[in-house]
């Protein structure tokens, strides 16, 4: 919460302004079709698509009244953050904690109606509940393993948009040749991160030596739309 904290007072909002839109369209199932419109028209307005949805007219946030369905709390808790507060990056932190728990596993199958009555066999009864234990503790190991990956990838995606915080750099106009600039804005334009190790060949050739950029280049990534480097270069902080 520390690093967020800071990120969200140094760090452009339009970058998270990306990452709640990429982690909102991974949970859509779990909102109703006016949510889903706006999100929709929202991630088309930060691809230079459409107009700002949030200058339109449109329902409010919340309006459980003339809804057909009851908002789901997560859809709630999402919408209230990128639409009333205005905090983009509380929405993605929302939409990434969600993400770690829509765990999907497959029910125990009940017993045959002849096994489910108290007079069955005492190893019957033993059986049946060390498959209970069993089908319980694969739940939930699973669970834990959603719940590291989306972690890990969510906290990625963080660093991959925010840096560090704590230690910013700032672009020396040395850089900023022709080639990387042209390079950068391609990465942008097309979202081609894998030309980033490329962006760092042109940058060592420009004379740049800071080891944070550098390496992040030529990280193993994922890296996004909102890449601190590619926006660092483009001048977009």
């Amino acid at each position: 919460m520390t690093l967020a904290s800071a990120a969200r007072d140094k760090v452009n909002t339009q970058r998270f302004r990306w990452m709640a839109s990429e982690w909102g369209q991974r949970n859509r199932r779990f909102f109703c079709k006016e949510d889903l419109d706006w999100l929709d028209a929202y991630s088309q307005w930060l691809h230079g698509e459409g107009p700002d949805p949030n200058q339109l007219e449109w329902p409010p946030v919340f309006y459980p009244l003339i809804r057909n369905v009851s908002p789901d709390p997560f859809g709630m808790h999402f919408f209230y953050a990128l639409r009333k507060l205005g905090n983009p990056m509380c929405a993605a932190a929302i939409a990434g904690d969600e993400a770690s728990q829509s765990f999907q596993f497959t029910p125990l199958k009940p017993l045959p109606s002849d096994e489910n009555h108290k007079g069955r066999s005492k190893s019957k009864r033993a059986a049946h509940a060390a498959r209970e234990k069993a089908h319980f503790e694969e739940r939930h190991r699973q669970r834990g393993l959603l719940r590291d990956r989306v972690g890990h990838e969510f906290g990625i995606h963080f660093r991959d948009v925010a840096g560090n915080p704590f230690r910013p750099v700032v672009a020396d106009s040395g850089w900023l040749t022709a080639k990387v600039v042209a390079i950068a804005s391609g990465i942008y334009a097309d979202r081609a991160f894998d030309r980033m190790s490329i962006l760092a060949n042109a940058l060592e050739k420009a004379g740049c030596t800071n080891a944070d950029v550098l390496l992040h280049c030529r990280g193993d990534g994922p890296h996004v739309r909102g890449c601190w480097v590619v926006d660092l270069l483009l001048g977009k902080e």
